[in-house]
This record gives structure tokens, C-alpha cells and sequence, in this order.
């Protein structure tokens, strides 16, 4: 995703873009470290690969069940402590 805007009214705000997607991440005045973002993602390994090769650090992937369901999955930390979980449905 590239970083296409910022703003710091009303909320400090910043909106990416991929492929025509937008996404906008907000602060909402809590403690970081509890907080953070579920994003459903396709091609899993893919977005993990390009995540580290600009240097973030990506945790480990795993498989993870919710609802009956599973999911690859894996985590980013940002360096302001917010936590994103990033997923992927397993079709079958």
C-alpha cells in the first residue's frame, strides 16, 4: 500500500491506497499497544514478502481458527506499538 494522505483534523488520519482500495487508519486516543487492525488479505505470502522486502518486521505466519474456520495468518507490530493482524481464509 503507498501512503496517499494525511491529515490531523479533526483526527490525526492516514488514508493507503492499493490497487484502487483505500484504507484510512485513525488514532483514537487509546494505548496503542491495545489496539490495532484486522486486515483480510489475498495472496497471503505475497503481502508478507512485500512487507519485508520494504523492511518491516513481520511475524511469524501461522494458522489460526475462528468460528470454525481457518486462517493463515500474521502479525506486524508498528513501531508506534499498534497491532496489525493480517489474514487470509483457508478455502476447503
Amino acid at each position: 500500500m503507498t501512503e496517499i494522505g494525511r491529515r490531523e483534523d479533526p483526527t490525526p488520519t492516514v488514508i493507503l491506497e492499493r490497487d484502487g482500495t483505500r484504507i484510512g487508519f485513525a488514532i483514537n486516543g487509546g494505548d496503542p499497544a491495545q489496539e490495532g487492525a484486522a486486515i483480510r488479505v489475498t495472496d497471503i505470502d505475497g503481502i508478507k514478502s512485500q512487507l519485508e522486502a520494504s523492511g518491516v518486521n513481520a511475524g511469524e505466519s501461522r494458522v489460526d481458527e475462528r468460528d470454525g474456520k481457518k486462517l493463515n495468518v500474521f502479525f506486524v507490530v508498528a513501531p508506534d506499538g499498534l497491532c496489525y493482524y493480517f489474514h487470509e481464509p483457508i478455502s476447503g
